[in-house]
């Protein structure tokens, strides 16, 4: 049927000079610890292992490192800086994925949590153990075993075309509320590694080829963290009143005899 427009009515614009709204992205919602208690999870899904569990104080890991010895680099090595006893993890502010400090002794690690799987962002290099004749590398996605992961893979390849809208969406948003050239530079340059940081990182997942878990959960983080809300600012004291000035004294009266 005909649309009828009364004489005096407003026609939105069509055609080539409409302005149409620009959908908005897929929302990638941050995953949670509860996910992960309990379960183990190897860097790149083969070696080391940390499993967090919830304790009185919050949560805590058990972590075991893995890494080469330094006086043979093709050899093995494993470290526990914990002496077999849960590390503390200590949760950092943060309005996307979950944050959380563990401190380990000689390797101090800091990471976020996604589905399934944390990746670890530092320490900024490796972590020499001299004592130990190990070097260790904790950087990077840990999480399952391939066995675990490849019953999961048509999963994987139906929620990737989903991520990976949420992020170029996502970015164009950022770029598009970008105030000033410095911070759509800033923007762009990040977006620009990203890929690249992608493949280094999930370069070593075992049998990453065949599942593609390492690519998605990574792809997920950068969706999470251009998603997430600024944090709030502290409020700053209120500066204290400074007290009056004195009042001057008054002169002393004229001595009468």
């Amino acid at each position: 049927m005909a649309q009828l427009v009364l004489p005096g009515a407003s026609v939105p614009p069509t055609g080539e000079g409409a302005v149409q709204p620009r959908p908005a992205p897929p929302k990638i919602k941050p995953a949670t610890v509860d996910g992960l208690l309990g379960k183990p999870i190897m860097q790149n899904g083969f070696r080391g292992r940390i499993v967090i569990n919830r304790d009185k104080n919050g949560f805590s890991a058990r972590i075991v490192l893995a890494g080469e010895k330094i006086s043979k680099p093709n050899e093995a090595c494993g470290i526990d800086p914990g002496g077999n006893d849960p590390i503390t993890l200590k949760p950092v502010p943060s309005t996307g994925a979950p944050l959380f400090e563990a401190a380990a002794e000689g390797c101090p690690l800091s990471f976020a949590v996604l589905d399934d799987s944390i990746i670890v962002t530092s320490p900024p290099q490796a972590c020499i153990f001299e004592s130990a004749d190990c070097r260790v590398d904790p950087r990077g996605l840990w999480g399952p075993g391939p066995q675990m992961l490849e019953p999961r893979t048509a999963e994987f390849e139906k929620e990737r075309p989903r991520v990976d809208k949420a992020v170029r969406e996502t970015y164009k948003e950022k770029i598009g509320d970008a105030s000033g050239k410095a911070e759509v530079k800033a923007i762009a340059a990040e977006q620009a590694g990203f890929s690249a940081a992608r493949e280094m990182i999930c370069r070593n997942y075992a049998r990453e080829a065949v599942h593609g878990f390492c690519a998605l959960r990574y792809s997920e983080f950068r969706a999470v963290t251009l998603q997430a809300p600024p944090l709030p600012q502290p409020t700053p004291p209120a500066a204290a009143k400074k007290p009056p000035p004195p009042k001057p004294a008054k002169p002393a009266p004229p001595a009468t005899n």
